[in-house]
């Protein structure tokens, strides 16, 4: 090897060497909880990997610039960097309620009732009635609205050529994105 491709090569490899020492300078800065001396989660990580947020301000690199306006973070399109990951809501909670009848009428296959979660104020969810009566099910779903302390399924009617007088077994689902739960079976009679 000439002594001028040995000197290219060394450019190349500083150049590069540089540019990784300032992806991972910008991926500490910005860490709020950065490793202590001695940490092995870095190295845990794998190469190109980085453990802690991107730094808000940009910092300069070796890498050569861009002159076409980019969308990727700085410093992510230098030699083993990698791009920030999809930016994950945290996981929330659902959590579990207990729906709830407040009244019932029937008239000509007509179920008429009322129900809601209390202490619950949520949008968004869904009330679904179930009815069952030896091998027969009727089921409806409807829309819930939050009041000032509990979520209301607002008067439901229910109406089937299958519902017909005699005792059936009715429970209420709520559901959302935030909570679900559905009441015990009570015996109601039509």
């Amino acid at each position: 090897m000439s002594r001028r491709s040995t000197t290219v090569w060394a450019i190349g490899a500083v150049v590069v060497a540089g540019a990784g020492i300032a992806v991972a300078a910008v991926a500490v800065q910005g860490a709020p909880h950065a490793p202590t001396a001695g940490a092995s989660s870095s190295a845990s990580a794998g190469p190109g990997v980085t453990t802690g947020p991107p730094a808000a301000s940009p910092t300069a690199s070796a890498a050569p610039a861009d002159p076409a306006p980019s969308a990727t973070a700085p410093g992510a399109g230098a030699p083993g960097a990698t791009a920030p990951a999809a930016t994950t809501p945290p996981a929330t909670t659902v959590r579990t309620v207990s729906p709830a009848m407040s009244y019932y009428s029937f008239a000509g296959r007509t179920l008429t009732l009322g129900g809601g979660v209390s202490g619950l104020v949520d949008s968004g969810g869904t009330c679904t009635v179930t009815l069952t009566r030896g091998t027969a099910t009727v089921t409806k779903s409807f829309a819930a609205s939050p009041g000032p302390s509990s979520t209301d399924c607002g008067a439901m009617t229910v109406s089937s050529p299958t519902l017909t007088s005699g005792s059936w077994s009715l429970t209420i689902a709520y559901s959302s994105p935030r909570a679900r739960g559905t009441s015990s079976p009570t015996e109601v009679t039509l």
